[in-house]
């Protein structure tokens, strides 16, 4: 079975935290990125990359 990773949809970190309390359910907000909301990612080592090589891209366009 490969190895995945819980990481951020919008910057593809994996420096990710629980904000409880949501009255909507679970929320996550992202350390690097300052992403806050319901959705995380579960990806295998190459699409972390895709993730990230399209954040960094986005942000210097």
């Amino acid at each position: 079975m490969e190895k995945t990773f819980r990481v951020c949809p919008r910057c593809g970190s994996n420096s990710i935290e629980e904000i409880f309390g949501s009255i909507m359910g679970q929320k996550y907000k992202c350390k690097d990125c300052s992403y806050e909301g319901p959705l995380i990612i579960e990806a295998n080592k190459e699409l972390v990359e895709e993730i990230k090589e399209n954040y960094k891209k986005r942000k210097e366009g």
